[in-house]
């Protein structure tokens, strides 16, 4: 498992909190501190009644990701950084933002013209 504060791998050790049962599901939140730079992280899990289980980073809201060079310029570093920080609650946004990020970098830096 990757830390999403150091990107270091790890091997999580985890507390569990039960936080109770809705129509729907039980919730629990799950804990861990990575060991590298000692930082927590936090995921909301919710176990359905169908058997299927989903669990959402809610602590750090970080990219999780390399970060991208100093020598990008900031108009294109923006919706980089934006994709990243959107992927885990909504991938399609984060695919959105992607792709505007490459359209604006083929459109200024290769000179690619739209298609009419």
């Amino acid at each position: 498992m990757k830390c999403p504060h150091c990107l270091d791998s790890y091997h999580p050790q985890t507390q569990l909190f039960d936080l109770g049962r809705d129509e729907d599901s039980n919730w629990k939140l799950v804990t861990q501190i990575c060991p590298n730079c000692k930082k927590f992280i936090m995921h909301l899990v919710a176990s359905y009644s169908s058997g299927m289980t989903k669990s959402f980073l809610v602590y750090p809201k970080a990219i999780s990701r390399v970060p991208i060079s100093p020598d990008v310029p900031d108009k294109f570093a923006g919706d980089y950084k934006e994709a990243c920080l959107v992927i885990s609650d909504s991938p399609k946004a984060s695919a959105a933002l992607s792709r505007r990020c490459l359209q604006n970098i083929l459109r200024e830096k290769a000179k690619v013209k739209p298609q009419v």
